[in-house]
């Protein structure tokens, strides 16, 4: 594996037991990586290392925020970000690919016993869109300034009160479809 610009620990100069990391994700890591949901943000990643004999186990505590389009009203928002991911690394010989491929899948990253330094990058990137939630929207009424963009709100009847939108419900071609009468064939 590669080192990549202060992404990395040596696990060859670390002796047994407990160790503690701390790696800032800015800007500059996000926009190196092309076709991302996000390229800005800022993620502070906390890292818990157990280095055994055969093993390394860690723990990445990850909390900031990323800079995304409001899948409400498409303004650039700092959206928060936290949580915890394990990975385990089994030193081992004779890595096979087919080893190395079921042993990923089980969330295990197997290097040989002589490997000097793991590049985190990949892992931390991966865990930064891990955390990326299916709808990017959160309670931001509560943060001054307000970002959302007010007029894009009231455009689509964001904080209309809820009967008008139970009523426009009730209206909807969706519910003429329960009227639909079936004729039954004797087949």
């Amino acid at each position: 594996m590669t080192e990549s610009e202060g992404y990395s620990i040596r696990l060859k100069d670390l002796k047994e037991g407990h160790h503690r990391f701390r790696f800032e994700l800015d800007d500059r890591f996000f926009e190196k990586h092309e076709n991302s949901i996000f390229s800005k943000g800022n993620i502070a990643c906390r890292i818990e290392l157990d280095k055994h004999h055969s093993l390394v186990t860690m723990q990445f505590h990850m909390d900031g925020h990323i800079r995304v389009a409001c899948d409400r009203c498409v303004a650039d928002i700092a959206l928060p970000v936290a949580n915890t991911y394990p990975l385990i690394v089994k030193y081992r010989e004779d890595i096979s690919a087919d080893d190395r491929l079921s042993m990923e899948n089980e969330g295990i990253l197997l290097i040989s016993q002589d490997t000097a330094a793991l590049d985190l990058q990949p892992y931390l990137r991966d865990f930064a869109l891990l955390m990326v939630p299916a709808r990017m929207v959160y309670d931001c009424r509560a943060k001054a300034p307000y970002p959302c963009d007010e007029a894009v709100l009231q455009q689509i009847g964001f904080f209309e009160e809820e009967g008008q939108i139970e009523e426009t419900t009730k209206d909807s071609v969706w519910n003429a479809l329960k009227d639909i009468r079936w004729e039954e064939s004797d087949n």
